[in-house]
């Protein structure tokens, strides 16, 4: 019984990295009735956070919630043998998709306290594989935050770790993420190499999970280097990718950066007309607000709060724009009011500037 546990976790994995999210759902789903057929806490805790990872990974961020509490309630921390065999542990990689899900659904600061956590518990288990977890969902929950001077060390950590112990996932996605980091801390064209280099070694390695996502951090990247046209064809290969995929999680996010080029893509491109190739013109407003729309509609779906916020500031920041009344009273404030935490963030920072400058508008 136990080694047909192994056999569906290795089929488990082996979806997810592929995107086939419907099929890890089954095997996850499968794992959770043999471990309570062998009636083993630890098994119990792991197969709970393969159904965890695979329902954030379809934006079903809540559903995700409840199984990481799941996975905390079975979690025997004296019991490392699953990071040995399954080179994981559930109580850390439970953690960080558990920060994951809390960051998306408007909770960024315990996203933060479960990173601290994961953290902590890597450092205890010291392996490889469960410290290159710790390391890559710290960058990536800062990432989700907006703070890329955050997240820029936790990636040099992952790629130097993931390097010496010949990771190649990992070397892949922490790339990828020191790119982004390095792109938003004022050095774009390091940034989009290192971004470049991660997505062709995932394609390479036939691993498709995040991809969308990552894509539309490629895309921010191309935007710092002034690469507009670039940046809108990302963006919509993204689209594409998620649209094919089951892997839509960040789908949200997808429509807002479109609108924000669609809408302000021109005037950053003349920003940096020194990096610029050739002269992009804006599409009508109305297409940016379509997309805009898309996004909040999406987040809604997803209960996904932190993307709410983005995409409802955006909106705002384009009536304003036009000249007509930002749609503050019902989009924007009832959005921040809801919010209990958070608060030094740069999203909800810009929310509330928005909201006392709209007073005297």
């Amino acid at each position: 019984m136990r080694e047909l546990f192994t056999v569906l976790w290795g089929l488990w994995v082996h979806n997810v990295v592929r995107e086939d999210l419907g099929a890890a759902l089954k095997y996850a789903e499968e794992l959770l009735h043999h471990a309570a057929l062998l009636d083993n806490s630890e098994l119990w805790a792991l197969a709970h956070w393969t159904r965890e990872a695979t329902l954030v990974n379809l934006g079903d961020f809540a559903g995700a919630r409840e199984h990481f509490d799941k996975v905390l309630e079975f979690y025997d921390p004296s019991q490392t043998s699953a990071a040995l065999h399954y080179w994981h542990d559930p109580g850390v990689a439970g953690r960080c998709f558990g920060a994951w899900a809390l960051c998306c659904l408007g909770y960024p600061d315990q996203a933060l306290k479960r990173i601290d956590e994961a953290l902590a518990g890597a450092r205890e288990i010291d392996h490889p594989h469960v410290t290159s977890i710790s390391f890559f969902f710290a960058a990536f929950v800062h990432q989700l935050r907006h703070e890329p001077a955050h997240a820029l060390p936790y990636a040099c950590k992952l790629v130097a770790l993931a390097c010496k112990e010949g990771l190649a996932q990992w070397i892949a996605f922490g790339k990828i993420v020191y790119g982004w980091s390095l792109a938003m801390c004022d050095k774009p064209e390091e940034g989009i190499a290192e971004l470049r280099e991660g997505l062709a070694a995932c394609e390479a390695s036939n691993t498709s999970i995040s991809r969308p996502h990552f894509l539309a951090m490629l895309a921010e990247a191309l935007v710092e280097a002034g690469e507009i046209h670039q940046a809108l064809a990302t963006l919509d290969e993204a689209l594409k990718v998620s649209q094919q995929a089951s892997d839509r999680y960040y789908e949200s996010e997808l429509y807002r950066l479109k609108g924000e080029l669609l809408w302000t893509g021109s005037g950053r491109e003349s920003r940096k007309r020194t990096r610029r190739k050739k002269q992009h013109t804006p599409a009508a407003p109305a297409a940016a607000e379509e997309c805009f729309n898309r996004a909040i509609e999406i987040a809604q779906s997803q209960k996904a709060k932190w993307f709410e916020l983005r995409a409802a500031l955006s909106l705002c920041r384009l009536h304003r724009s036009e000249g007509k009344e930002p749609q503050v009273s019902n989009v924007l404030l009832p959005l921040y009011e809801w919010f209990t935490e958070g608060f030094s963030t740069p999203n909800l920072l810009e929310a509330n500037e928005f909201l006392h400058s709209a007073k005297e508008y």
